[in-house]
């Protein structure tokens, strides 16, 4: 049986490349681009552009929550419209301002929403209170 010796450099180098893809894979999890979430792997500090409001970084927890926040002087009109083919939005939005399934039910439910599950059951809990 041959025994394989591997330095203790070797060993720390490995290391270092699991927690840089762990931090990256992270920040993909966790709603930020590839280019965002590779700053991120390689210890940059990034934060969500200053206009973004769909967007709330925390420094303090270095978590990224995504909160819909309706604008100051903006009242509905009416009940909130939900697509035919709501079940096929992708749970977070594509692009700013994009429709996603977590705004939709965050704007229809008072309920926070933490996984596609909870946005799913607050639409179709709205669609049964509508009949």
């Amino acid at each position: 049986m041959r025994r394989i010796v591997i330095s203790e450099a070797v060993l720390r180098q490995r290391q270092e490349i699991q927690e840089q893809r762990n931090r990256y894979y992270q920040a993909r999890s966790d709603g930020f681009s590839r280019e965002e979430a590779n700053a991120l792997a390689n210890g940059a500090e990034v934060a969500p552009a200053a206009n973004d409001r769909h967007q709330e970084f925390s420094m303090a927890t270095d978590e990224r929550a995504f909160i819909e926040q309706p604008d100051q002087d903006e009242q509905p009109a009416g009940p909130i419209e939900i697509p035919d083919d709501w079940k096929f939005l992708p749970y977070l939005p594509r692009s700013k301002g994009g429709t996603s399934l977590r705004g939709l039910a965050t704007k229809l439910s008072d309920q926070p929403i933490n996984s596609a599950a909870d946005a799913v059951a607050a639409i179709e809990a709205e669609l049964a209170m509508r009949g």
